[in-house]
């Protein structure tokens, strides 16, 4: 059944729990599942029998499986679809998991085996399955909306280099990417490190090291099996470090991506283009979602491999720098065995011709397509072909999103289904103001008042008008796709709406802190407003403590760089006690005094400084210059001036 009220009230009348599995067009292991599992009349037989089965994909209900992926990471400690659950009809989550095979394997049962022993449970003890479910959906509720408190009171050009240094730490420097396999493509990360690169923050060793790690990657990328050399686009992921062999679904959101990163940092991309413009079209100029893995009765990449005959007819210089053989270069992703068939897959720099097996495709069956047009994909599509001069194209697309009214999730034949998600607004109007397209603003007015946190900042997921679930999340982490609260602070950047961007920056700070390598869109937006100067806020206090002769100075110190020297000039006559703060040290000398930090001291918050009164009686006034100095550059000093009177 679909997801909805008939499918959860058939559950309380018939007194059943629900299974739920929840996947996409295009996912190799949910039509291994479905072939396994939903198409065998035994598993058929129980399902229906005892439970009320519930089918969702998750690109039209993106709130379905943010919500269930959450209850399977708690459940599993990983993530990945299929999504397999069992729930109670009030929703509540008891059991969780991913690609269950249809017989028990290797110690673990199999899906026939827990059908059977939920049922069992289920039938005996309901009341206690209930109430655990019960707590279940509590955890999950608590994680869907959980956050985290920032280290610092404001982002500074500190968080920016440690941003950088994160993603240096992680990254591969011999086949580029960051860790080991699988590897996807790191879009978010690209194109942070591209705009780092570009940027005044940090020296201009950590700049050309910014730029060489998105040239290594995008061309060891270029030159693998992640890429298809012959139709143009890349697969989803590659099942190995070296961006060799391909998971080979394609999405319309990854090569988006892909073509934006590979046109700033000025590497070709003209095949990405051709590929969505005459594989991923549809007549109403909208673009597709995805093409399958699995070619069918054929299994996954037969479409995109080659024999070691066909090369030799069609092109032979390519036989050797492929490393093609009789038993074949490519191997099954699950056993990891060779089967005959070769991969185009090179080593970084090679260029060849690979017009021979335009033909020869043309006589294969192709893998199934994806014909629903999600507007959030379509949104980036629409910003990539505007920022590589496809305007045109991108316009077309805009158009025929714009026609429909309310936004919807997607679009199928015509026809519109559901309600826009914050990442369709977000995606979209980036797309529009990419385009120089002025509807943009409108549709960041409803993406304000639908999804905007007045009480804590930031963006919700869904909107008033969305399905109540366990709770309401706010998308922070970027995954294959840029997260959709960093898209949207950014669009309200570019349209002047400061104060939104600043505030959805400092609700979501605290997770920058803990996790950079998670969020490098949101510092995309950052670099934006944090200064790559040193800046110094100083506001001051002062205590008289006339048994000593002393006058306190409190000085709040907020530095974009919080590490550096902090130097004061007092008047002659005056001495500087010894003060314990932040480890901070004084010397007591007249003139010009020089408080040095420790490099891995954090410089912000307030320092007190103790000035020792020269003589009696107290003068009227105390004069002194601050001046902050970084690593790199000294600000001009401020003097401020405080009446002892």
């Amino acid at each position: 059944m679909e997801w909805g009220s008939e499918a959860f009230d058939r559950a309380r009348t018939e007194g059943k729990p629900i299974f739920l599995s929840i996947g996409y067009s295009s996912c190799h292991w949910c039509h291994v599942m479905a072939h396994e599992c939903f198409e065998s009349a035994d598993v058929a037989a129980i399902l229906n029998e005892s439970f009320v089965a519930i089918k969702v994909d998750r690109e039209e209900r993106p709130d379905v499986d943010d919500t269930y992926m959450t209850a399977v990471q708690l459940s599993t400690g990983r993530g990945g679809w299929p999504m397999s659950l069992f729930l109670t009809a009030d929703r509540a989550p008891f059991f969780a998991g991913t690609y269950i095979p249809r017989e028990d394997r290797n110690g673990q049962a199999g899906f026939l085996t827990i059908c059977r022993q939920i049922a069992s449970v289920w039938k005996d003890q309901q009341h206690d399955v209930e109430g655990s479910a019960n707590e279940f959906a509590q955890s999950v509720s608590s994680a869907l909306s959980s956050s985290v408190e920032p280290e610092f009171d404001a982002l500074s050009a500190l968080d920016i280099e440690d941003a950088f240094r994160a993603q240096l730490a992680e990254f591969d420097d011999e086949h580029g990417g960051f860790g080991g396999a699988p590897k996807f493509p790191p879009h978010s990360a690209l194109r942070f490190l591209t705009q780092f690169s570009k940027s005044s923050f940090g020296s201009d060793v950590m700049r050309i090291k910014a730029q060489s790690m998105v040239a290594t990657t995008l061309t060891a990328m270029r030159a693998g099996g992640i890429h298809d050399h012959v139709g143009g686009g890349y697969h989803r992921y590659s099942t190995d470090s070296q961006w060799r062999l391909p998971h080979f679904e394609k999405n319309l959101y990854d090569n988006a991506m892909m073509l934006l990163n590979l046109h700033a940092a000025g590497q070709p991309c003209a095949d990405v283009v051709r590929w969505l413009k005459s594989e991923m079209s549809g007549e109403d100029g909208l673009l597709y979602a995805a093409i399958d893995a699995d070619t069918e009765g054929e299994g996954e990449g037969s479409f995109y491999t080659w024999t070691l005959a066909e090369l030799q007819a069609a092109a032979p210089a390519l036989i050797r720098p492929a490393g093609a053989t009789l038993e074949g270069n490519f191997e099954e992703e699950a056993s990891r065995r060779p089967i005959g068939r070769n991969l185009l897959a090179f080593k970084p720099g090679f260029d060849g011709d690979f017009t021979p097996f335009v033909a020869l495709r043309a006589e294969r069956v192709p893998p199934a397509t994806d014909r629903k047009a999600l507007v959030g994909w379509n949104g980036l599509a629409i910003w990539a072909l505007a920022a590589a001069g496809e305007t045109d194209r991108a316009r077309i697309a805009a158009d025929a999103l714009l026609s429909y009214d309310p936004l919807p999730r997607m679009i199928v034949d015509g026809q519109a289904f559901g309600r826009a998600f914050l990442e369709d607004y977000a995606y979209l109007i980036r797309g529009l103001l990419e385009l120089g397209d002025t509807r943009a603003a409108k549709y960041a007015d409803e993406m304000v008042d639908q999804f905007w946190d007045e009480l804590g900042g930031g963006f919700w997921s869904t909107g008033s008008h969305h399905e109540t679930l366990l709770g309401r999340q706010k998308p922070v982490f970027d995954s294959p796709l840029p997260s959709a609260n960093a898209i949207a602070l950014e669009c309200l950047s570019l349209l002047g709406r400061d104060d939104f961007a600043r505030r959805g920056l400092s609700a979501l700070m605290g997770w920058m802190h803990r996790v950079p390598n998670a969020t490098e869109a949101l510092f995309s937006v950052a670099l934006t407003y944090v200064s790559s100067e040193p800046e110094v806020e100083t506001v001051v206090t002062q205590t008289m403590l006339p048994s000593v002769g002393d006058v306190e100075l409190s000085v709040d110190w907020n530095s974009s760089e919080r590490r550096g020297v902090l130097m004061l000039t007092i008047p002659e006559g005056w001495t500087v006690a010894t003060t314990g703060d932040f480890g901070l040290t004084l010397s007591a000398e007249v003139g010009e005094v020089d408080a040095e930090i420790p490099k891995q001291f954090e410089l912000i918050g307030t320092v007190t400084i103790p000035f020792r009164v020269p003589s009696q009686p107290m003068p009227s006034e105390l004069i002194v210059d601050f001046q902050a100095c970084s690593d790199h550059q000294c600000l001009l000093p401020m003097t401020r001036r405080f009446d002892l009177a």
